[in-house]
């Protein structure tokens, strides 16, 4: 019959039976996931979307300003929800209106499932002139250096902008945004410019009203 090992003999057996475990090749995945981001509205869970004219920093009798904000946002929206878009028209005569969650229940009829986008915006255009100098001249002449003058158009868009619950009238969002641009063409239209601003200040907004994705890796081990 075989003997059973000594004490002695178990004590060398042991580290060498968990020596032989921990030498077992191991192999991994790396996966890279998808992780959702913080989001301030549900889309899913959104029937209706107010949109408000806005509130201007300053009247511009060369832009309709509001009409291009609210053609513009109201279309944007419409590409994300499901329900309806309503246009409301409101007065900004007082300081605070837009935490004044009593008046946004009112605007919305207090409806559930809804949202509101209102906010304050800005369209300045702030033009430089230059003595900068240019070099002349070619092949068949010398170069020499011109000195001529060099305008520039500066426009920046200011946008503070809200989303409110409709059912409860509490901000839900409210954040600044800015960008600005500068055209050496005298001619510029000044609503294009408008169109190229808004597109970089919705790209902001959408990231922090509907969130965006994280790609983060992970590793199965096997």
């Amino acid at each position: 019959m075989p003997q059973d090992p000594s004490p002695l003999a178990r004590l060398i057996m042991i580290p060498l039976v968990l020596g032989c475990a921990f030498c077992r090749t191991t192999s991994s995945d790396r996966l890279h996931l998808e992780i959702p981001g913080p989001t301030a509205v549900n889309v899913e869970a959104t029937d209706r979307v107010f949109l408000t004219n806005f509130k201007l920093a300053a009247e511009d009798k060369t832009l309709d300003l509001n009409k291009e904000l609210r053609d513009y946002w109201s279309g944007e929206m419409a590409s994300r929800f499901k329900g309806k878009v309503i246009l409301r028209d409101i007065r900004f005569d007082k300081d605070g209106l837009f935490e004044e969650a009593g008046f946004w229940r009112e605007l919305s009829g207090a409806a559930p499932r809804s949202v509101i986008l209102t906010g304050q915006v800005g369209l300045s255009l702030e033009v430089r002139t230059a003595l900068t100098e240019k070099e002349r001249g070619g092949i068949e002449e010398p170069f020499f250096k011109e000195k001529t003058w060099d305008t520039r158009k500066s426009y920046a868009l200011d946008a503070h902008l809200y989303l409110i619950a409709g059912d409860s009238g509490k901000i839900i969002l409210d954040r600044d945004y800015k960008e600005t641009a500068a055209y050496s063409n005298p001619d510029q239209v000044p609503v294009f410019v408008l169109y190229e601003l808004l597109q970089r200040v919705k790209a902001r907004f959408l990231r922090d009203a509907f969130g965006a994705p994280r790609f983060q890796d992970r590793y199965l081990i096997r």
